[in-house]
């Protein structure tokens, strides 16, 4: 009984470790990458119907000049519609997003696991304060 008793503990112990994959996309999915070279708002990634996009890791470059910067999705032209904040929070605005100093840069996430995801079938996009030069990558998984 005491043999059956550990052999019970052990398996729920390695539970968890058995379905990691299947609860982390970044680890699951084929990753793919998006570069981030622009000065003005913009729509990064495109939603898939059924499919989320999961957000790996985030780098941008520092910046020349103060600008605020938000991760936002939604529908429409460079997310113009159904509009909320990923990743920097607030409404995905500019205004209400991450404030980055000049010469400031920003990274998030290793690309090993979720950093934030969008809701089913939204658009990913990147909306900026003003026209400075924004450079960088953002890594990606879309799946269910």
């Amino acid at each position: 009984m005491k043999k059956l008793t550990i052999l019970a503990f052990a398996l729920l112990c390695a539970l968890p470790a058995l379905g990691q994959g299947a609860t982390n996309p970044c680890a699951s999915y084929p990753v793919q990458r998006v570069n981030i070279n622009f000065t003005a708002n913009t729509q990064l990634v495109t939603g898939v119907t059924g499919q989320k996009i999961y957000i790996c890791h985030v780098f941008i470059s520092p910046l020349a000049t103060a600008t605020n910067i938000a991760f936002a999705s939604g529908t429409g032209s460079v997310c113009g519609s159904n509009t909320t904040g990923v990743i920097t929070g607030g409404d995905g605005t500019a205004a209400k997003g991450a404030n980055l100093a000049a010469n400031s840069g920003w990274v998030q996430g290793t690309g090993a696991a979720v950093v934030d995801y969008l809701p089913v079938g939204m658009n990913l996009c990147l909306n900026v304060s003003a026209a400075n030069q924004i450079s960088g990558i953002i890594q990606y998984v879309i799946a269910p």
